[in-house]
């Protein structure tokens, strides 16, 4: 900001001010109106001017947090145990058993895991999208 203001810049700024607050004091006006039209009180409760932040927001009254649910084996126990022996499965029947056993989501990110780890074998599908798995 330059250290010397002209004058027609001050002028300009103040008249902006004036006119500002005059649109503030109408408002002020019809609120005080509207009060007096229901009897309420505009001074029965003066708010804070600034309330002090809160640096944790507590979750609404009644919400309850995600709870995980625990299974007896892990999502990579559960696929190997789909697949064992030499049964081949499409990606699509995988999810379909995941989500029957109550998993929420599907099985995409562990079949990726086992896969990127070798521990099942991918082989793309020549008849529709998907992939067949094997264990390796």
């Amino acid at each position: 900001m330059p250290k010397s203001l002209s004058l027609a810049v001050v002028d300009r700024l103040l008249t902006k001010a004036v006119k500002e607050r005059q649109k503030h004091l109408e408002s002020l006006a019809r609120i005080d109106t509207l009060f007096a039209t229901f009897g309420i009180s505009p001074c029965a409760a003066e708010p804070a001017l600034v309330e002090p932040v809160k640096a944790f927001v507590a979750a609404p009254a009644g919400k309850k947090s995600r709870r995980r649910k625990h299974f007896g084996q892990t999502g990579a126990e559960f696929v190997l145990g789909l697949l064992s022996g030499d049964k081949a499965l499409p990606t699509a029947e995988l999810n379909a058993a995941w989500i029957a056993s109550g998993r929420k989501g599907n099985a995409d990110n562990t079949l990726y895991l086992m896969t990127k780890a070798k521990q099942v074998k991918r082989t793309p599908r020549n008849d529709g999208p998907g992939s067949n798995y094997t264990a390796a």
